[in-house]
């Protein structure tokens, strides 16, 4: 999404920042890694899909709930952010709801959603995941340095000056 220069916000940034109060980091963590799985699935995989099946063909049903349950992930506060964390998180959504689909269950997804966030729960509190923003080739915070240097006084004054 980074490379395509798709607005993104990552639904996690203060989570390590928790590291001061390891009761709210436990209860973060289990909220996002056994929760979350199963309320989503159950949500999502389980009753929206179970209720447009009798409506629509599967194809349909599958991508309508892998949209909404990537459009449940926004937040107002991340703003235009929000575009590329509601693209990945749909793509998501519809894959698990193939799984469920294929699978006529969601005990699969429920699994795999929880170790899914429990990767990123684990990137996200040790610092790896600050890391990898830093080293990628796509952070697009700063300008490169070959911008900067071009744009300091002093090769504008020695350019001048010839």
């Amino acid at each position: 999404m980074i490379g395509l220069d798709v607005p993104f916000s990552s639904n996690t940034e203060q989570i390590g920042e928790l590291s001061t109060d390891r009761r709210y980091a436990v209860a973060i963590v289990v909220a996002a890694v056994v929760a979350a799985p199963i309320v989503e699935e159950v949500v999502f995989r389980g009753l929206l899909m179970r209720s447009l099946l009798s409506k629509w063909p599967a194809a349909i049903v599958i991508v309508v709930q892998g949209l909404l349950f990537g459009a449940a992930h926004i937040d107002p506060v991340r703003g235009v952010g929000n575009v590329g964390l509601a693209f990945v998180l749909s793509g998501v959504g519809i894959v698990f709801g193939g799984a469920a689909y294929l699978l006529r269950r969601v005990g699969p997804t429920v699994a795999a959603h929880a170790i899914l966030n429990g990767v990123v729960m684990a990137l996200v509190l040790s610092g790896v995941a600050d890391r990898i923003q830093e080293d990628s080739p796509f952070d697009t915070s700063s300008p490169p340095p070959t911008a900067v240097a071009a744009s300091t006084p002093s090769d504008e004054t020695s350019l001048h000056e010839e």
